[in-house]
């Protein structure tokens, strides 16, 4: 009877489980890029940290007070986790998240797609509005934040909201997360699944679906480009564009020509594009679309072809 209260007895050396042990045995054993299960779990422990964060961070009334959050929680607990789990789970971190060379022509279709695609951006976020109206406690509780963001200078709201969670975001979700789950090989699940955490990382619902949708354009750009550059100046364009469009008030939009050729208004306070711009946004991010397919399929073409001849040279 006592052999079977030992616990030494009843298992091996090598039957117990040691976190210790384990850990060592993963970062050992550890791949040039995270496996489908890291991927899943870096996703996962990014939603836990933000629900954490969220349930004990008071929300700021001040733009000071905003800023710092946004940057403690962006840096903090998006961009920091991915960057240690790309250290300690792989062998090669730069490669994980993407932060490779990448041509001229890729790098500049990253901002030119946010561009031709904001009035489609813009009309979804009106759509998704229209479908899931916004209840009055979220519109109440939003007012402080979009009157810090109204009273302070534009740099430092560009620098916080546009700039900060375009590399922290998309090193988290179009680096560790996307590299992760693109290991099985099936780019649309993982562009999907990938997508699905960007979105929820949001606090919002309408803010989420919206996130979601842009974030399958983004992880196609970082398929297709394999690097993280095009996706960190499509975000910031599109964020950027997101805070300007936000600051045009009626007045404004009277007393400026350009204003009024580009947008119309939509309710009270809303914008949207005429819809020419609407098609020209539909026609030209579909090109861009489809010139990233063809560069990406014409890539590994001139690869092989190197790789063959660089082969053949050194038989010769």
């Amino acid at each position: 009877v006592d052999q079977f209260n030992n616990e030494s007895v009843l298992f091996r050396d090598s039957e117990r489980w040691d976190l210790g042990v384990w850990v060592r045995h993963v970062v050992r054993d550890r791949g040039d890029l995270p496996t489908f299960a890291e991927g899943i779990l870096c996703g996962v422990v990014l939603l836990l940290i933000r629900f954490f964060a969220q349930t004990s961070i008071l929300p700021p009334n001040d733009w000071r007070g905003i800023a710092v959050t946004t940057l403690v929680l962006q840096i903090g607990l998006i961009a920091t986790p991915a960057l240690l789990m790309a250290i300690v789970l792989t062998r090669r971190p730069w490669r994980t998240l993407r932060l490779t060379t990448v041509r001229p022509a890729s790098l500049v279709v990253g901002p030119l797609l946010a561009l031709a695609l904001h009035p489609t951006v813009m009309s979804l976020s009106h759509a998704i509005q229209t479908l899931y109206p916004m209840s009055g406690e979220t519109m109440e509780a939003l007012k402080p934040f979009l009157a810090a963001v109204e009273s302070a200078p534009l740099w430092s709201v560009l620098l916080v909201i546009a700039v900060t969670p375009a590399i922290c975001e998309e090193l988290a979700f179009r680096g560790f997360v996307l590299s992760g789950l693109q290991s099985t090989g099936r780019k649309w699940t993982a562009i999907l699944i990938s997508s699905f955490f960007f979105g929820v990382m949001h606090s919002v619902l309408q803010q989420q679906l919206s996130a979601f949708l842009v974030g399958i354009i983004i992880g196609y750009l970082a398929a297709q480009t394999r690097s993280l550059w095009p996706c960190v100046l499509f975000h910031v364009t599109h964020n950027s564009l997101g805070v300007l469009v936000g600051q045009l008030t009626p007045n404004v939009a009277d007393q400026q020509p350009l204003w009024r050729w580009l947008f119309h208004s939509i309710g009270e306070d809303g914008f949207g594009y005429h819809w020419p711009w609407l098609i020209e946004s539909l026609v030209v991010s579909c090109a861009l679309l489809g010139w990233l397919r063809w560069r990406a399929n014409r890539e590994p073409a001139a690869n092989f072809v190197r790789g063959s001849e660089a082969k053949m040279s050194a038989v010769i």
